[in-house]
């Protein structure tokens, strides 16, 4: 027996559930895919992430900015799989899978911008 939750309101599905026990998040689901968010499949068949959606064990990019005081140093704290690629406007006096440290030699406090893949 298919179950669907909508907003009437809005007119939009929430959560549907079909006779084969595919799922749509947003959306019906698509034919052959298991999960779907908004009509894009998240899960294959094979149980693989897809869409863009990263896998386990994936290293996602962050970006930010952080202010560092005068010759000192600041922490980005991350929790990834594997040693990082780091960019930054500042030396990475420090790299490691669960920090990024970041220098300032310079006698003002200065804001650092970075990307860590």
């Amino acid at each position: 027996m298919p179950f669907q939750m909508r907003d009437e309101t809005a007119g939009v599905n929430i959560l549907y559930v079909d006779n084969s026990n595919q799922m749509g998040l947003g959306s019906l689901p698509i034919s052959g895919q298991q999960l779907t968010v908004q009509g894009a499949g998240v899960v294959t068949i094979g149980g693989d992430f897809g869409c863009g959606v990263l896998g386990a064990g994936a290293t996602a990019p962050v970006e930010g900015s952080i202010s560092i005081p005068a010759n000192s140093t600041a922490t980005v704290p991350i929790v990834v799989t594997d040693i990082p690629t780091v960019g930054a406007d500042a030396p990475a006096v420090g790299i490691s899978r669960s920090a990024v440290i970041l220098s300032n030699s310079t006698a003002a406090p200065r804001t650092v911008h970075y990307s860590i893949w």
